[in-house]
């Protein structure tokens, strides 16, 4: 999706090849075809929970509420911020899992 974005001369979309970003892999046992070539083509900008571990004094990681559960391996030290950043629940479903965050 980065790169039909930044076909648009109206925006300014970074490149996954800037030296400041590095790419969040997720734990799981299968990855989509997408993210296998993102992972293949940025090997060197790949990090998963114990790198972000390692590093969380460095690293600013954006997640969405179906990631936290990557949170318990990264175990973030006293005083780490966490901005949730999200609409307001607006059916039942994202009513329990917002009181289930708080």
């Amino acid at each position: 999706m980065l790169k039909a974005l930044r076909k648009d001369k109206h925006l300014r979309v970074p490149s996954l090849g800037d030296e400041s970003i590095l790419i969040f892999r997720k734990s799981k046992k299968r990855y989509r075809k997408w993210e296998k070539q993102i992972i293949e083509g940025y090997s060197d900008k790949i990090v998963d929970v114990f790198e972000v571990s390692k590093r969380q004094r460095e690293i600013v990681l954006a997640m969405s509420f179906y990631d936290l559960e990557e949170l318990v391996e990264i175990n973030p030290k006293a005083g780490s911020c966490y901005v949730l950043s999200a609409s307001e629940p607006f059916n039942e479903e994202m009513e329990i899992d917002f009181e289930r965050l708080v």
